[in-house]
């Protein structure tokens, strides 16, 4: 986890990596292999597919992002107003038969089912803030990170040359606002 001086502090983020925030071979991964690409070096968007498998990867990263909210709360660290979760360091995205699902539905770009992925955490997060009991951490200005790079960076967009603009495949893969790419 990046770390730096609490006057300072803006950004709070696992170092280009979501293996760090729930690592595979840890306590929760080591029990849900589908939560992990198929070559072990990501996580799978898709859970390999399986609903009930995505809905708990959902719920694990959003708890963790809970916890973290609460840990860099704004008493104590007032300027602190992003959470990353970026993908690992390697070009080793998952090619399970539901991420090239999602790749062909969505013009081959593998951030389609990232962005849906995190659209669902933006929301619980959102959701979670709005709780009586959260308002003490709650920050109006909050956003998601993501890293937009390697084999994230095509976007689930085409061009649609009768308005010369780029335009989403569908609405699902239309940011929440929540939701902060940043290209590297």
């Amino acid at each position: 986890m990046k770390v730096c001086n609490v006057d300072t502090l803006e950004f709070v983020g696992w170092g280009e990596t979501n293996m760090v925030m729930i690592p595979k071979n840890g306590p929760t991964g080591s029990q849900h292999p589908k939560w992990f690409s198929n070559n072990g070096n990501q996580w799978c968007y898709t859970a390999h597919g399986d609903p009930e498998e995505l809905d708990a990867l959902v719920e694990a990263v959003s708890n963790t992002l809970y916890e973290s909210l609460k840990y860099y709360n704004p008493t104590d660290f007032p300027r602190m107003r992003e959470l990353a979760v970026d993908i690992a360091d390697n070009r080793n995205g998952c090619t399970c038969d539901g991420c090239v699902a999602s790749m062909n539905k969505y013009g081959g770009a593998h951030s389609a089912a990232a962005v849906q992925f995190l659209n669902r955490v933006a929301q619980n997060v959102r959701e979670w803030f709005n709780q009586p009991e959260n308002e003490q951490y709650r920050r109006e200005d909050f956003h998601i990170n993501f890293l937009g790079y390697l084999h994230m960076t095509k976007a689930p967009t085409f061009y649609d040359e009768s308005t010369g603009e780029y335009k989403p495949y569908d609405d699902s893969v239309i940011c929440d606002p929540m939701l902060k790419v940043v290209l590297a």
